[in-house]
């Protein structure tokens, strides 16, 4: 009995201590542990949290002047535990491992800094792959704080020069919101207000278009333009369009908090503080994805759908409000920034049961809510949609005309993809066969499955979908050069691929029959000469295939000179001026 006290207190005051030790690094790291990761002041372009294609914005945007190139340092001291360098996405990123339980990202980089970059290019000829994702033991490339890493770019899905930079917790993977640190970051602008909205609860969010309540104001204060706002139903929930902004920048950021309060009791609230990106794509749940996709608006959900796991969320009943009765109650809408700048809207809300107004619906083939697994068959299609998939009920939808079908509508988000199959027809080719789904303005190919005489695709969007044959080979199109041309030692060599149906599944380059490296932004190739093409004559052979498995093949040949003659300006004539 006595050992098994001991053990108890043994326990508690270890638990006392965890939890000191993590307090105390957490107030540590949270003062000034991380330095800007550039060596110039450090200029948002977007913050953590915005609303993006599917997904939450993960970090900083830091502005690089509109330039490449710039040095980018280590935020604090540590070990590069990871590189990785894709088409899209990060292009180029370093991940930096730090003692005190935290991890930095660095992304869209040009290049890394010596070392590293020959390290990185070695294993890259070895593979003869480009693209590359390297992990690193902790004593292969430790860094200090400030150490110069990489040059900043414009790679992956970078739409302009700038260095995309995340803060992770390493033991969750969580991406921490980086202006919890002590960055210098100056804010004492309250988010605007824009626009309210009122939904009907009695039915989907993706089923009834929200009323807008009209709101005026600024600098923080903000009410509706009628004082009474009256509902015909009796459960309700509300959304908010706002933006948020810092001194001295033009650009508008996603708020950080929303709450909802009725008379002075807190419904919800959400608060980006921190996130998974396995949990990121639930930001098609947080807003109102119907607008989104058809007006292009964007509104935050000040509820939580039934289907959204995120745990930003904090409240009770989820943000739906219930009224029982019939009088006036204090609505309370609140935003703020992570600087503790905040804007409200305040109105009077009236439950008034002779303004609702019962909808119906006839168009649907079933009733589909969250976390229940569905299996549709029509003829020769099957349908397989997991119990992840949906945020909120869906009356779900399905068509087939003229071998095209229609699976529901773009303006309803998919989570976990689903599974479409239909029946090959016997003696039919398929080899050149590909999917192709056209879901509101996004078209997306997508080589299929065979499995059983079923031809099969994931997808995670609604929208149409068909089978179409691709017997055309992609193009390959030299960039401002031709067979036979002279470069430069400095210069480099770039193609553009094109394909008239799906997309370059493969490239590959040789030099005078040995692999030769391109990096990849988009459809655009390019190889920067180095020590792999040495002065004088070469061939060229480069094949590509697409998702069809159409292939092209080109042989160029070009010669590389140490530099290329500067072209005498021819003189200009010159006329003598007759004297007067």
């Amino acid at each position: 009995m006595q050992h098994h006290c001991v053990r108890i207190i043994m326990r508690y005051l270890l638990t006392c201590l965890f939890f000191t030790v993590t307090a105390f690094a957490n107030a540590q790291f949270s003062k000034g542990y991380f330095r800007n990761p550039l060596g110039i002041p450090m200029h948002l372009v977007a913050n953590f949290g915005e609303i993006r294609s599917d997904h939450f914005h993960m970090g900083f945007d830091l502005r690089t002047m509109q330039r490449e190139n710039l040095p980018v340092y280590a935020a604090a001291e540590g070990y590069i535990s990871k590189v990785v360098i894709e088409p899209g996405g990060y292009g180029k990123a370093i991940y930096i491992t730090h003692p005190g339980g935290y991890t930095t990202l660095y992304a869209h980089l040009n290049g890394f800094y010596s070392s590293l970059q020959w390290f990185v290019e070695a294993k890259q000829y070895r593979d003869e792959k480009w693209e590359q994702q390297i992990e690193f033991k902790k004593d292969q490339f430790p860094v200090s704080k400030g150490q110069f890493i990489a040059y900043s770019g414009n790679t992956g899905s970078s739409q302009g020069p700038h260095l995309h930079f995340e803060i992770r917790d390493t033991r969750t993977g969580n991406n921490v919101n980086p202006r919890l640190f002590d960055f210098p970051v100056d804010d004492n602008i309250p988010p605007f207000l824009y626009k309210l909205f009122m939904y009907d609860r009695n039915y989907s969010t993706y089923v009834v278009d929200p009323k807008e309540i009209k709101i005026k104001g600024s600098k923080g204060k903000y009410i509706t333009r009628d004082t009474l706002v009256e509902t015909g139903s009796a459960r309700i929930s509300f959304g908010l369009s706002a933006e948020d902004i810092v001194n001295g920048s033009s650009f508008r950021f996603g708020i950080y908090t929303g709450e909802l309060w009725i008379d002075s009791v807190k419904q919800i609230s959400f608060s980006l503080d921190e996130m998974n990106y396995e949990d990121s794509r639930y930001m098609n749940a947080a807003i109102d994805y119907k607008k989104r996709i058809n007006e292009g608006a964007l509104i935050q959900h000040l509820s939580k759908l039934p289907g959204n796991q995120l745990s930003i969320f904090d409240g009770i009943n989820n943000g739906i409000i219930n009224l029982s009765d019939t009088l006036p109650h204090h609505i309370m809408i609140v935003a703020k920034d992570i600087a503790g700048n905040e804007s409200s809207v305040n109105f009077k809300l009236r439950w008034n049961p002779s303004k609702y107004e019962q909808l119906f619906f006839t168009e649907q083939t079933e009733k589909m809510v969250p976390w229940k697994a569905y299996h549709i068959e029509r003829e020769e299609v099957a349908i397989d949609i997991p119990a992840s998939a949906f945020y909120d009920t869906v009356p779900f939808f399905f068509s087939e005309s003229s071998g095209v079908y229609q699976v529901h509508y773009p303006y309803v988000p998919v989570h976990d993809a689903y599974i479409f199959s239909v029946n090959m027809e016997e003696g039919k080719d398929y080899s050149k066969m590909i999917w192709r789904l056209v879901s509101g303005k996004s078209i997306q190919t997508k080589k299929p499955e065979i499995f059983r005489g079923r031809i099969i695709g994931a997808f995670e969007r609604f929208g149409k979908l068909s089978l179409v044959e691709d017997t055309t080979a992609p193009s390959l199109i030299p960039n401002g050069w031709k067979d036979g041309a002279v470069f430069a030692q400095s210069g480099s060599i770039s193609f553009t691929v094109k394909d008239n149906i799906s997309y370059v599944d493969f490239f590959r380059a040789e030099l005078d029959g040995k692999w030769l490296m391109f990096s990849r932004k988009g459809n655009v190739f390019t190889y920067r000469f180095d020590e792999h093409c040495e002065l004088g004559m070469h061939q060229l052979k480069v094949t590509i295939t697409d998702i069809a498995g159409n292939q092209t093949v080109r042989t160029y040949n070009f010669e590389l000179k140490e530099k290329l003659p500067v072209k005498k300006q021819p003189k200009k004539k010159t006329t003598k001026k007759k004297k007067r």
